[in-house]
């Protein structure tokens, strides 16, 4: 286990050691919690992984319709203005 961990915290900082490099080049962010070991613990992190692209699809659908209400607003008020 411990070898994956280097091994992936070298391929993670691997943008750094190129030679062509741009200036103000940074690695990829490193894993925030440790590898899921068993059977258990890998459904957990699924369902959990599931679960935030959920909440994260409907915050953005809400965000979508929040912004085209706001348009279609917008536009009715235009059109009563002017009649």
């Amino acid at each position: 286990m411990q070898g994956y961990y280097i091994y992936e915290a070298l391929c993670d900082s691997s943008p750094l050691f190129h030679d062509l490099a741009k200036p103000g080049t940074k690695p990829y962010e490193y894993r925030s919690e440790p590898l899921a070991l068993t059977k258990q613990e890998v459904r957990e992190r699924k369902e959990r992984d599931e679960e935030q692209r959920y909440k994260a699809m409907i915050a953005r659908t809400n965000a979508w319709a929040s912004e085209y209400n706001r348009r279609m607003k917008k536009q009715s008020g235009e059109v009563q203005q002017d009649g």
